[in-house]
């Protein structure tokens, strides 16, 4: 899809966004929306291939966040926004404990680098989403998120 942009839409009442924005090829940055209620972000912004800038959005009531940012290029502070929100989701309510998470960051193919290391040091939200980047890829707390 050719869509660059869009103007702020209600969105506090929807709980399905997978797939939502899926395609949106030449989208730069995603606005600050209210995503509260949203359950389902199964592949919501897979394959945004221009997607570098996104907001700390409130994913609070979320149970499945498969391939949500797959194919993204998401910016050092993108990443740390949707890590950081994601620390947020109560462990219990997921139905799903992976993610792939697209980012600009270098080619790290689900395994720990050190561009990924050097990004992401000193956040809070990945040593408890994750325990620990450990060099057999990024895994604990149940959690398992793939960089592309």
């Amino acid at each position: 899809f050719a869509l660059t942009s869009f103007s702020q839409v209600n969105t506090r009442s929807g709980t399905d966004f997978s797939f939502a924005w899926k395609n949106c090829r030449k989208l730069p940055r995603f606005p600050l929306l209210d995503v509260s209620n949203g359950t389902n972000f199964d592949g919501a912004w897979n394959e945004c291939y221009e997607l570098t800038d996104f907001p700390l959005l409130d994913f609070s009531s979320g149970t499945n966040f498969s391939d949500a940012w797959n194919s993204c290029k998401l910016d050092q502070q993108s990443v740390i926004n949707v890590l950081t929100a994601l620390n947020k989701v109560p462990f219990a309510q997921l139905t799903s404990t992976a993610t792939r998470i697209g980012t600009s960051l270098g080619p790290v193919s689900g395994r720990n680098t050190k561009t990924i290391e050097a990004a992401l040091r000193g956040i809070q939200a990945i040593d408890t989403l994750l325990n620990s980047l450990g060099t057999d890829g990024v895994a604990g707390k149940g959690w398992t998120i793939t960089f592309d």
